[in-house]
Formats: C-alpha cells, structure tokens, sequence
C-alpha cells in the first residue's frame, strides 16, 4: 500500500494539490501502485510527485511502441476534393463543376492543417514521420523530433529532416515555423510549462500549435475511474482537462481558438477490460461492442470524449 502523505503542488499553478486516485501499470506490471493528486484551481490530475527522468524512462519497455514503416501518402478522391475547395490545396485536384458539388457535402475539418504558402511545420514526437511525409506531400517544409532511436531511423529511412533529441535540445531558429504540432505528447512531459515556452519561441507570430491528448473530464474517466484506459498509468505523467490547457498557456502569447472531443471504441473497450479484468478482449464480445456504441454516441451528446484536441494560436501582438 502507498503511504498516506500531504499532496505536492501543482506542476502548473503552485496551489496545493488534493489526493486524485492510486493506479497501476495496466499494460506491463500491475504490481506497482502509482498515486496521482488534482489541481482544482487548473483542473489537471498528476502523478505525485512527478518523476525525475531516470524514473520516467523505465516507464518505457522496448515493447512499448511498434514503430512500423511509414505508409506511402495515398489521399482517396474525396480527401483531395475537401482540401483543395476547404483547406486551400488548390494544387491537389482541378477545379470543375462535378468535384464543386461533391465539396458541398464534404463538411470543414479543424484537425487538416489549412494550405499556407512556402509553410515550415515541426512535428514533436514525430514518431515514424507519417504525419511529416503527409505534410511534405501537401507543400510543406516538414521537420521533426523524436526522442526514440528506433522511431527515428524510421524517419530517416524517408530522408525527413528529424532531430533525434528532446525538442529542449533541438537546434531550431526562433520565429521559423507556422505550425506545431504534438499528438499525444503533453500528457508524458514532466517539463509541459517549459515545452510550451519554446514552442512559443519557435513559432511566428500568428503560427499555430496543435495539441492531441486525453480529456480529463472524459464520460469514461466518470464511469471507469483508475480503471480508464486513457490514464495510461504512469505514462502519463499529467491528465488535462480543457482548464488546464489554458493554465498551462496563461502566462504566454498563445489564445486557445478550436477545441473539441471525440472517442473511439477502442478507449472504451480497452476500459473494460481493465475493469473486469478480462482474458477475453471485450472487442470480440458483441454486447461490450454495443455498449461501445451506446458511450460514443453519449459522450457525443455530453462533449466530453477521451482525446481532446486543440489549436492554439500565437498571438501577432501582445495582450
């Protein structure tokens, strides 16, 4: 058992912390019992106290991630017709009648990256770079950093532009590129405050920067407690709710303009299982795959899906 003992601080604001929950390591050793506290003032849930970096490393078995190869860029017809008449890649398919009318019924996307002219683009975590040779295909500088060697390799298999360090490390000029983009990353930082700063300094004035990560006022995290697949205990080191976003940005130039929640059914079933303790996936149990459905369409109706995604704009002048 762990030892009851006074909350640390928040990593974000400085308030004094309440206890959150005790959790596990669902994936790789349930024998190991990890207690998180939540900022009420930020509305952020943390792991208490956070980990030095040592710590945060054997977080991370070789078997953690499966960097496959990058696929080749393959856009289906439809995806061509919603970026050249909504997104502005005016390039990628010709302007006629016929793909004009199918665009009405294609709705705008926030999450594709709008066409900016001669646009630089930084992936953090960049992975295997298939999000980088996306960007690339469309028109873009792409560059990248991955902290991963394996991954990394990947990525110059492709010949990206990739820095295999820390973006704290990286070599970049302030003021170079127009967006930023990180999925799934913030929440592993044990430094978010000090992560944001530079992407504020790297970016230009008006850039934007795209954040991915799980919802900390997600339905599920209400119905499945320490059992919620997107706790990812200890991976991640700070769950953030749409508040504790802005927390992490108040003291800088960057204003949240887009925000939105979404699940999937895999968070969901992943979810159960942790709560049963399944030997049999609940993926291939009908009944569980029908509650899956009946979840999404709720945290639909409630906006309060596991991924939260956001885009975050530097502001031209200061407020």
């Amino acid at each position: 058992m762990i030892k009851k003992y006074k909350s640390s601080n928040c990593p974000l604001c400085g308030q004094q912390a309440n206890y959150d929950f005790t959790g596990q390591d669902f994936m790789f050793d349930r024998s190991k019992l990890y207690r998180y506290s939540k900022c009420t003032r930020c509305e952020i849930s943390f792991q208490d106290p956070i980990p030095n970096l040592k710590t945060i490393n054997s977080y991370y078995p070789d078997t953690y991630e499966n960097y496959n190869d990058a696929k080749t860029i393959k856009l289906s017809y439809l995806e061509k017709v919603r970026l050249h008449y909504h997104h502005g890649y005016k390039n990628i398919i010709k302007t006629n009648l016929l793909n004009s009318l199918i665009s009405k019924f294609l709705l705008f996307d926030h999450t594709i990256i709008n066409n900016h002219p001669q646009g630089k683009f930084l992936d953090i975590g960049c992975g295997n770079g298939s999000r980088m040779m996306k960007m690339k295909h469309l028109g873009w500088s792409v560059f990248g950093v991955e902290l991963n060697s394996f991954a990394y390799k990947k990525c110059k298999k492709n010949k990206l532009n990739v820095q295999n360090t820390s973006l704290e490390k990286a070599d970049f000029q302030n003021h170079l590129f127009d967006v930023i983009y990180m999925s799934h990353l913030i929440e592993h930082l044990h430094n978010p405050c000090e992560v944001i700063k530079i992407c504020e300094s790297l970016l230009k004035k008006g850039g934007k920067l795209y954040i991915n990560t799980p919802n900390l006022k997600a339905l599920g995290r209400l119905f499945f407690g320490k059992y919620w697949f997107a706790n990812e205990v200890p991976r991640h080191l700070i769950l953030y709710s749409y508040e504790g976003i802005k927390s992490l940005i108040k003291n800088t130039d960057f204003e949240i303009t887009y925000s939105s929640f979404k699940t999937t059914p895999k968070i969901v079933l992943n979810s159960i299982d942790y709560f049963f303790n399944l030997k049999k996936p609940s993926k291939r149990n009908k009944l569980f795959r029908f509650f899956s459905k009946i979840y999404i369409f709720s945290a639909f109706v409630f906006n309060a899906g596991d991924e939260s995604f956001y885009i975050i704009k530097k502001r031209k002048t200061r407020s």
